[in-house]
């Protein structure tokens, strides 16, 4: 029914990071976290801003920590979202914003010091990434919270808001083609969004 009359449709999705350079997701587009790449990605952005003792925290931290942990191997290669952008004001994506890296990056630094979550929380812009995917069969979950999002997204457009949210978290386990990026903008004030 919905399925049949959406099929072709696409879903715009909402994604809270930290960036060190937009232009790389408009030319490459998103890509799953791959943590062994997550992890020199952030000492090299460590090291480039000047923050050697961080990362040479960070190294000390990484090879004491069990990255084989379910918490870091249950974020491997998937690419995160949300279907309605208020979601990313609504609690919950701060971290995203707040820490270069993502949320296993700021694991990390938790677990390292005070002075490694600062530098990392130093790094790089908080930006929303805007895509969109097929309305269904791309995203883990999607298929059955489509309609009532759907939903939650007129009763928004109207000003209303949805007694019951009923938006979930896009899990999509692949990249996000450089086709399916339709902006990435700066957030100015990313903790306070109301």
């Amino acid at each position: 029914m919905i399925a049949d009359a959406l099929a072709g449709a696409r879903l715009r999705v909402f994604h809270a990071t930290r960036l060190l350079d937009f232009q790389t997701i408009l030319d490459d587009g998103l890509r799953p976290l791959d943590l062994t790449s997550q992890i020199a990605t952030v000492r090299r952005a460590l090291v480039a801003a000047g923050q050697i003792a961080s990362a040479d925290d960070f190294d000390s931290t990484v090879a004491h920590v069990d990255t084989r942990d379910p918490f870091f191997q249950n974020r491997q290669h998937q690419v995160w979202g949300v279907p309605i952008r208020s979601l990313l004001h609504d609690g919950g994506c701060e971290i995203f914003f707040a820490h270069y890296g993502g949320e296993v990056i700021q694991r990390l630094a938790y677990i390292a010091s005070p002075r490694l979550e600062a530098a990392i929380q130093a790094i790089g812009t908080p930006a929303i990434v805007t895509f969109n995917i097929p309305a269904f069969g791309c995203c883990t979950f999607g298929d059955l919270r489509l309609a009532p999002t759907m939903l939650d997204q007129m009763l928004e457009a109207e000003g209303l808001k949805s007694p019951e949210r009923s938006g979930w978290d896009v899990l999509v386990k692949a990249a996000i083609p450089p086709a399916w990026i339709e902006s990435v903008t700066a957030v100015e004030r990313p903790i306070d969004f109301h």
